[in-house]
């Protein structure tokens, strides 16, 4: 698994080349809190799409799920139609 900073340096030193050339992307970065996985990458404009998965710890996504509802209701406004 690479680290947040290879990908950062690998898609500088690809940028501006040719579709083959992010086929050197596929594989899994650390970044704090998740993983991010290529899966797939297109190998041309007209093929179909690149895969990505984000992957993330069950109590890492527990924890920032009930952060966020916390959140929510705190903004939560009143409305009426």
């Amino acid at each position: 698994m690479q680290s947040e900073a290879e990908l950062k340096s690998l898609l500088s030193r690809i940028d501006h080349r040719g579709y083959p050339a992010y086929k050197d992307t596929k594989g899994q970065y650390r970044f704090p809190g998740y993983v991010l996985s290529i899966d797939h990458v297109q190998g041309d404009p007209f093929a179909s799409p690149s895969k990505v998965s984000v992957l993330v710890s069950g109590a890492d996504a527990d924890r920032k799920f009930w952060r966020e509802q916390r959140v929510r209701s705190s903004r939560r406004t009143e409305t009426s139609f």
